[in-house]
């Protein structure tokens, strides 16, 4: 499948922090939605690729890997439903109400 569609490089890091993390940041002092007790950390996927025409191939590799890795690390207790999808970087479909969940009407007030 890389070579094909000029394939360069793929991998993944998960960033399990832990349940207690967040506790002493009050929820509504952070643009970084989270819950006391749950565990947040993010799920990254690097993908890297040359040529245009291979674009659309790609993005939908992308949807489809980040999906199952969202559902690994579920089954294994690193993550959990409804964190925020931002890093520095996010797929151009992303809303931005997915990425500050909670947030996102107060910041989009500000």
């Amino acid at each position: 499948m890389m070579p094909g569609h000029s394939g360069r490089r793929a991998s993944f890091e998960i960033w399990p922090f832990h349940k207690d993390s967040f506790n002493s940041i009050t929820p509504g002092d952070s643009a970084w939605p989270h819950e006391e007790g749950k565990v947040s950390g993010p799920l990254i996927g690097w993908f890297e690729w040359s040529g245009e025409e291979n674009d659309d191939f790609w993005l939908t590799e992308i949807k489809k890997a980040l999906e199952k890795l969202h559902e690994f690390t579920l089954e294994e207790g690193c993550t959990t439903n409804g964190l925020p999808m931002y890093l520095n970087i996010t797929l151009e479909n992303t809303l931005a109400k997915d990425i500050y969940g909670i947030n996102y009407d107060e910041l989009k007030v500000i």
